[in-house]
């Protein structure tokens, strides 16, 4: 309308739309960050996750050998490394809601209506992690108590 007129004017013309959309650019930006840096942590815990627990497995090769050798059935092994890895990450789970929840008390000022507690993203957080958790230990567990005992003895 402005251009049909004929006038010029130093500025271009914008819309409500470009207004309301460069407003929330700094807190859209924002949520992109913290949402990539969020996959970025979940995917070097799972990663570390991984690598600390194969490696603690691979490390009880002839533990499991000996173990299968005197006659322990592969289910009572399979729930000895899943009650093992349970008990050390919910200690690690409970570690991390705790300093979690001291960081958001450090840092309240900077979130806005944010509450130090917040169990609609915590517990989901903590239950994901002990599962994945469970669910690595279970695939480092599973081929060396397939496998036959002089194989596992063998192999460290």
């Amino acid at each position: 309308m402005v251009r049909n007129l004929g006038l010029q004017l130093p500025l271009l013309p914008f819309t409500w739309n470009d207004v309301m959309y460069f407003s929330l650019l700094i807190p859209t930006l924002t949520l992109r960050v913290v949402g990539v840096l969020g996959a970025l942590a979940l995917m070097l815990a799972i990663l570390g996750l991984y690598g600390a627990i194969f490696y603690s497995v691979n490390e009880r090769k002839r533990e499991i050998g000996i173990r299968v050798a005197l006659g322990a059935q592969p289910s009572h092994l399979l729930k000895l490394f899943l009650r093992q890895t349970a008990i050390i990450s919910g200690l690690g789970v409970s570690v991390g809601l705790f300093l979690g929840v001291a960081a958001t008390i450090l840092l309240r000022s900077q979130f806005y209506k944010i509450s130090p507690v917040e169990m609609q993203v915590l517990i989901p957080v903590a239950v994901v992690m002990i599962l994945i958790s469970m669910g690595i230990a279970y695939a480092a567990a599973r081929p060396w108590i397939k496998v036959s005992p002089m194989e596992a003895v063998r192999h460290t």
